[in-house]
């Protein structure tokens, strides 16, 4: 038998990597599709618990980026600012019930979220054939070579932080 839930962690994104110009609808829409409902749908499913404890706490893993706006990651930084947004909203509304709320805003650590980034930039490098997506190549070439493996940063401290979270609140 499982216990209530004391603490959520909401962790999901991919980064659609590429000036936003460059992507269809669809792009767009599979970015906002995978990198936000899942946070919503989690966050419904233990607020009935925690509300009725009057305790708990939610913990919205979002992005250094979701503050700061950094070229060719337009789409991926505008889920960030909406988990942000959302999360500060969602704070207000559940402290008259004793439920926490806190944002987590990693930056760049060693994981494979960035060379899945850089594997997609060099195919979005081969799909460019026209004038428009063209004039971006040399932007997109810089963002890519600014994309490094963190060497020196371990991405457990991420984790470290969180699992020490709920101490704190």
């Amino acid at each position: 038998m499982v216990g209530p839930v004391d603490v959520l962690v909401n962790n999901a994104g991919y980064i659609l990597a590429g000036s936003i110009e460059l992507h269809e609808e669809e792009d767009a829409r599979a970015q906002f599709d995978t990198n936000l409902p899942g946070y919503h749908r989690l966050i419904c499913a233990v607020l009935p618990q925690m509300r009725a404890r009057g305790t708990g706490l939610i913990v919205q893993v979002s992005s250094g980026l979701g503050r700061l706006v950094f070229p060719t990651q337009g789409w991926y930084v505008a889920t960030k600012f909406v988990i942000d947004g959302m999360s500060e909203a969602l704070a207000y509304e559940l402290a008259p019930f004793g439920v926490d709320v806190c944002i987590v805003q990693p930056t760049q650590y060693p994981t494979q979220f960035l060379p899945n980034e850089c594997r997609y930039f060099e195919e979005l490098l081969v799909r460019l054939d026209d004038e428009r997506s063209a004039a971006y190549v040399d932007q997109i070439q810089k963002t890519r070579f600014g994309l490094q493996d963190g060497s020196g940063q371990d991405s457990t401290e991420v984790a470290g932080a969180i699992r020490d979270l709920p101490d704190m609140a």
